[in-house]
């Protein structure tokens, strides 16, 4: 699919809140990312950014990021633009944006130079000076669009999910990097019985290590995505009648998308499904990250 001239995509950063904002997510998309691509998709409200793999998944609303936003999609039936492109070519490039000037202004505008599809970045400083970059992107065919959209898991019953709220993920960080150098595979356990406590046990053959975050916020109406009443294994009589959710993760996955964090979160949510996928939801005033685990089976 090749950039029509009825796709049009302008917007403005003014103030170092929302520069800053902008820059850590994609920092963010980068640190899971590495050098792999990712899908940025605009609509008329959002803005979101996935992973390829469908792990990793960021949702912005415009009006809170931009203070200017102009926005055409590809038809007046499908308002909407699909781009692949690089976030550590967009991180390396704009790494100013880590720590921005107050009279800095930032213009962000979907371009083609030299017949190449580009975001182009214009930067503005107070003295005039203007440094404008390049980044290309790769504009996806309407046919692929289905295969990006937001990732959903099944669960068999009420009795199967587990969701808490985190008020800093500070310490549980700490105890992650600590279990990787020691095993490979954790287990997170929610204990709907005990008052919103959440176990970490570490599984190593050289050492045995358990820890219990007591008396969390249990959510109910978590802001995860069911898609029906699949039953998740043989074993649902007697997942039914237990009252512990567990979700067995590989700590290398865990540690890499609770250390990407760059978004300084107000609010945390971590959701287990038993032995099917950890849901982490990280949120601010301005946008949300979510991460998906796929759990490992014995």
């Amino acid at each position: 699919m090749f950039l029509t001239n009825k796709m049009k995509f302008r917007a403005k950063l003014t103030d170092t809140f929302t520069i800053r904002a902008f820059y850590n997510l994609l920092n963010s998309m980068y640190k899971i990312a590495g050098k792999n691509s990712c899908i940025l998709r605009i609509t008329e409200s959002k803005m979101f950014m996935m992973s390829n793999d469908q792990h990793a998944w960021a949702e912005v609303e415009l009006e809170k990021l931009f203070s200017d936003c102009q926005f055409v999609g590809v038809t007046p039936t499908e308002p909407e633009i699909y781009l692949e492109f690089f976030p550590m070519q967009v991180v390396q490039t704009l790494a100013i944006l880590r720590t921005p000037s107050n009279s800095l202004t930032v213009k962000v505008k979907l371009t083609r130079k030299r017949g190449q599809p580009c975001l182009t970045f214009q930067l503005d400083t107070e003295s005039r000076q203007q440094v404008t970059h390049d980044i290309p992107v790769s504009p996806l065919p309407r046919k692929e669009w289905d295969q990006h959209g937001e990732p959903t898991y099944d669960r068999s019953s009420a009795n199967d999910i587990f969701t808490v709220a985190f008020p800093d993920c500070k310490k549980l960080k700490y105890v992650v990097d600590r279990y990787k150098n020691l095993g490979l595979y954790v287990i997170m356990e929610g204990d709907k019985d005990d008052h919103g406590h959440l176990h970490l046990r570490l599984e190593s053959d050289r050492v045995e290590l358990s820890t219990t975050f007591k008396e969390l916020e249990v959510v109910q109406n978590n802001r995860a995505v069911i898609v029906n009443e699949t039953p998740l294994s043989t074993e649902n009589n007697e997942n039914e009648t237990s009252n512990t959710v567990p979700v067995r993760v590989e700590l290398r996955k865990l540690a890499l998308y609770l250390g990407a964090d760059q978004i300084v979160p107000r609010r945390v949510e971590f959701t287990l499904v038993r032995d099917h996928i950890l849901h982490l939801a990280l949120s601010n005033d301005i946008c949300t990250m979510q991460y998906y685990i796929p759990a490992v089976l014995d």
